[in-house]
């Protein structure tokens, strides 16, 4: 069973990656819509990078890296 306080952190990531990935999505949509390179960038290597941080934050958290 998982515990509730893992849950509610479990909870807590998954809508932070929602809204930062959104978030990166737009940027992405505008970059490609505008001519602006920067805006797309911003947008690929965020999204690549963000699920990367998240996970090793909550691994952090969960108590990895004894």
């Amino acid at each position: 069973m998982v515990k509730q306080g893992q849950t509610q952190i479990n909870l807590m990531f998954g809508f932070t990656v929602l809204l930062i990935g959104g978030i990166l999505l737009v940027f992405w949509a505008f970059g490609e819509a505008l001519p602006s390179i920067p805006l797309t960038a911003i947008g690929k290597w965020g999204l690549g990078i963000l699920i990367i941080a998240i996970e090793i934050i909550h691994t952090i958290i969960k108590g990895g890296f004894k």
